[in-house]
């Protein structure tokens, strides 16, 4: 049985929508900048159209969910934006005394606060003089907002802001193992 060869309309049917599936997987696929930034783009504009569109409907927001924000009374009365870490400590451990269940911090703790006991002693270079360097070293325990945060933290149900990264950065974790088969790959490796 012979199969009929497509020819004119079917055939610029059944061309189009190769076109269009090859296009599809090249554009969901590709690594190249250029269509990751427009694809990541369009991503984000369809995300806030559905949020937009009231995804929840009429419904009211629950009488026991409270979105503290940090104002502009906020930041002229505690400073600017980011706060140290033993304010926003303090700050948790206050919400949760007034019987907050479950905070979210919609933040990123990317990097160590520096401790201003440590930050003294390194700018005045105290290696000379061991009392005031042993003074330093004991304040700067009691002066480590990173501390004193983990310390609230651990204390409450909190749900701290994620950052997620497409890229395959590996700061932080071990890479996937070697699979090495043979002895001579070693060499290579080393």
């Amino acid at each position: 049985m012979k199969l009929p060869i497509p020819t004119g309309r079917k055939l610029a049917g059944i061309t189009g929508s190769l076109l269009i599936v090859l296009l599809s997987l090249f554009w969901l696929h590709t690594d190249n900048h250029m269509v990751t930034g427009i694809r990541e783009r369009l991503e984000r504009i369809a995300y806030d159209l559905r949020l937009s569109g009231n995804p929840f409907g009429e419904q009211a927001p629950h009488p026991a969910v409270v979105i503290i924000d940090i104002d502009e009374h906020s930041l002229s009365t505690e400073g600017r934006w980011p706060w140290p870490r033993r304010t926003l400590s303090r700050l948790l451990e206050q919400l949760h005394k007034q019987g907050v269940v479950v905070s979210a911090i919609d933040a990123v703790f990317s990097e160590p606060e520096p401790n201003p006991a440590a930050v003294v002693a390194r700018q005045l270079g105290v290696e000379s003089d061991p009392a005031l360097s042993r003074t330093l070293t004991r304040l700067a325990a009691t002066l480590d907002g990173d501390t004193e945060l983990a310390r609230a933290l651990g204390s409450h149900d909190i749900v701290l802001g994620q950052l997620f990264n497409k890229n395959n950065y590996t700061k932080g974790r071990l890479g996937p193992p070697l699979r090495i088969t043979n002895p001579a790959q070693v060499a290579a490796v080393a």
